[in-house]
């Protein structure tokens, strides 16, 4: 029986449709891949934004497995954290700013801790060159 382009293509797409919740990932005991034994055990707690961030840092400080493992209850702690914050509507913006502040501020501190002199260095250039890329450019002024 001869196949055309087009049922390959139905095929492969069906395929495509049905299999992604048969696929699982598994991890043998002992394996590594730089991620925190949380996140290889799933235990991220539903937050993918701390998952997120972690690996951020890890590739742009080259976090060791060690640093991961330590960050990773701190950058959880702050996203539950400030999803509690966003979610009393008794504040103003300007309190809720204010508290989301502090509290990066606080989970700032609590990596830079365990962070190496280098790392800090790297990551003192990095919060600079954001903070520049984040303020507004300067308009000439019209001469009309």
């Amino acid at each position: 029986m001869k196949f055309s382009k087009v049922m390959v293509l139905i095929c492969i797409l069906a395929l495509a449709v049905i299999s992604p919740g048969m696929v699982t990932a598994a991890v043998p005991n002992g394996v590594s891949d730089n991620k925190t034994s949380d996140t290889l055990a799933g235990n991220t707690r539903g937050n993918s934004r701390a998952t997120g961030r972690l690996q951020g840092l890890t590739r742009l400080l080259a976090l060791t497995p060690e640093q991961q493992t330590a960050i990773a209850p701190i950058l959880e702690d702050e996203s539950l954290k400030r999803r509690e914050l966003r979610r009393d509507l008794n504040q103003s913006v300007g309190e809720l700013r204010a508290k989301e502040k502090e509290l990066g501020d606080a989970t700032s501190a609590g990596i830079r801790a365990i962070l190496t002199p280098e790392q800090r260095t790297l990551a003192d250039e990095i919060d600079k060159q954001r903070t520049e890329r984040q303020k507004p450019a300067k308009r000439k002024p019209d001469n009309n």
